[in-house]
């Protein structure tokens, strides 16, 4: 994610919502253990970039979580309530959001 025009929301997320966009109940829950800001020559090293449009891209450190029905039902609530939703898009939640 390239931190040009980053939503400062991200940039302090705790959790990441992945969702299947043709199955939104299909959803995988991960805490994000640490941000960490690289350059875009650190992530074409890797193999992750091939043309980067930005310099630097804020990266994660994440580790999945079991979750339970009820979580699975709360993040298709988040979905129809988020005026800027982009179907497919990652989550991500914030420290103080519940």
């Amino acid at each position: 994610m390239s931190t040009n025009n980053i939503d400062p929301g991200i940039a302090c997320a705790s959790r990441l919502y992945l969702y299947d966009a043709k199955h939104p109940k299909k959803v995988s829950v991960f805490i994000i253990v640490n941000h960490q800001e690289k350059l875009s020559t650190e992530l074409k090293e890797m193999g992750y970039l091939r043309n980067p449009p930005g310099k630097t891209y804020l990266t994660f450190n994440i580790d999945p979580i079991d979750i339970d029905t009820n979580m699975e039902i709360k993040v298709v609530d988040i979905l129809r309530n988020l005026s800027n939703y982009v179907n497919g898009a990652p989550i991500f939640i914030g420290p103080n959001d519940k």
